[in-house]
């Protein structure tokens, strides 16, 4: 997709989305708020009908995926999006399983983002439980003190993350389960079975919106590349083991962050065609027919031709 790729390229260089400047120019709003020449207001908007819907998930999934993919290419077993582990404590409950999914529709059960078996210490496969956040850049997550912070703003992230899902599950206990506080529920109980010495049941990996990594998914893909790289040495006839590693290493930590930068510009393409929404514009989207995508392709043949002309001269 040539918009895609025009958006892509703008994030890795820093400067103005090229579809957002043009919206810019325009007075674009979405849900009431203006729309900044970098797309970051767009890639962080909420609200009703953007937060917790399929284009807020465009930059999270793929990389889900992806990481499911490293996972199986180097012989371990992995799974994204994971409901029955904490969904069978619930259904071995029938009281507190028709509690929760009781009444009009049926709610999603809590789910896991990612579940990975893999040798992390060497010797046996360790079942770990993941959860993924990708965040955007905005004053909530990127704040002045980011300096003092170790890995600044994904670090701020990824550390919150584990305690999070801790209490969403105890507060799960105490309506469902009915725990008295300050007692372990069966649904806190499960995570615990998941504690690696010392750590928390939950790894938490963030990628931040400049496809940085936290110190978890930097693991992880460490561990990974650990694993793949005597088959590696085996296939590409690489002079030692540690310079497989090292490949390998670098292969994955490519992939994620062009996996993370595609998705921000699948966001803002997506989200740009929201155009209005919220703010007095068509009800399902004031620039879903202008030509927004076919105008950033413009603009790159443009610069294409641009590029070409400066190359002959």
């Amino acid at each position: 997709n040539t918009g895609e790729w025009v958006e892509v390229t703008a994030r890795f260089f820093g400067v103005q989305s090229p579809i957002c400047a043009g919206l810019v120019a325009r007075g674009a709003r979405l849900f009431g708020h203006l729309i900044d020449a970098f797309g970051d207001n767009l890639v962080a908007a909420t609200g009703a009908g953007v937060t917790g819907g399929h284009i807020a998930k465009l930059r999270h999934d793929p990389i889900l995926a992806l990481l499911a993919e490293f996972a199986r290419s180097v012989g371990a077993f992995a799974r994204t999006e994971v409901g029955d582990i904490f969904g069978s404590v619930l259904a071995a409950n029938p009281a507190a399983y028709h509690l929760y999914y009781g009444g009009v529709g049926r709610r999603p059960g809590p789910k896991v983002d990612f579940y990975a078996e893999y040798d992390h210490w060497g010797g046996r496969a360790v079942p770990r439980l993941f959860e993924l956040k990708t965040i955007a850049f905005c004053p909530t997550r990127y704040k002045d003190t980011d300096g003092q912070y170790p890995q600044g703003a994904v670090g701020r992230r990824a550390d919150a993350l584990p305690g999070e899902r801790i209490k969403e599950l105890i507060k799960l206990d105490r309506d469902f389960f009915h725990t008295p506080a300050g007692q372990t529920g069966p649904m806190e109980a499960r995570a615990l079975t998941f504690c690696p010495p010392g750590g928390d049941p939950f790894t938490a990996l963030a990628v931040g919106a400049f496809g940085e990594f936290s110190v978890g998914l930097e693991t992880l893909v460490a561990d990974f590349a650990s694993m793949g790289a005597r088959a590696l040495r085996g296939r590409t006839g690489a002079p030692s083991e540690q310079l497989a590693r090292t490949a390998l290493l670098w292969k994955m930590r490519q992939e994620i962050g062009m996996c993370a930068l595609r998705g921000h510009a699948k966001v803002i393409i997506a989200r740009a065609r929201m155009e209005n929404i919220g703010g007095g514009g068509a009800a399902h989207g004031g620039a879903d027919d202008d030509g927004t995508e076919e105008w950033a392709e413009g603009v790159y043949h443009q610069r294409q031709e641009t590029r070409s002309w400066h190359e002959a001269a």
